[in-house]
């Protein structure tokens, strides 16, 4: 490999569909079958914004995904009783979306498989290196997200 740069955004997917399959391997062996990473990290931001009205369009914005990505997640997770899509009385088109019950019982599993795959991950990483990768990470993110 000659020019590494070339190849950071390479590794950068490859670490990400290796910690997905690590989680979704743990929640499988838990018995959670209905949930995918994904669904997860939906979850969390609705779990995270609870008192707030949270809307799809919030989630494609928040995710950078498109919105035929999000409505596809979200009626899966429907349909698996997670979460609720509820229209807006004064905007037909606005449908608020609503953590459920089971919904937040599965944040708190996939939290649960998570937290114990993110132990597996820092085993022998220092401080200080987990300091220079958060701010390596931070200027990808903003590089890749700067307007040119």
């Amino acid at each position: 490999m000659k020019d590494k740069k070339a190849w950071v955004g390479y590794e950068i997917h490859r670490l990400d569909n290796a910690i997905k399959k690590k989680i979704d391997n743990k929640l499988r062996s838990d018995g959670l079958d209905e949930a995918t990473m994904t669904n997860g990290w939906v979850l969390k931001y609705l779990y995270d914004n609870k008192d707030k009205e949270v809307y799809q369009k919030d989630i494609e914005k928040h995710f950078n995904i498109g919105r035929s990505t999000v409505t596809g997640i979200l009626k899966l997770m429907e349909q698996n009783d997670l979460v609720k899509r509820v229209s807006v009385e004064n905007d037909a088109r606005l449908k608020r979306v609503i953590l459920l019950p089971k919904g937040e019982e599965v944040h708190i599993m996939i939290g649960n498989a998570v937290c114990d795959t993110n132990q597996k991950i820092m085993d022998g990483i220092t401080s200080e290196e987990l300091e220079t990768l958060f701010c390596i990470l931070n200027k990808i993110h903003n590089n890749i997200n700067e307007e040119k």
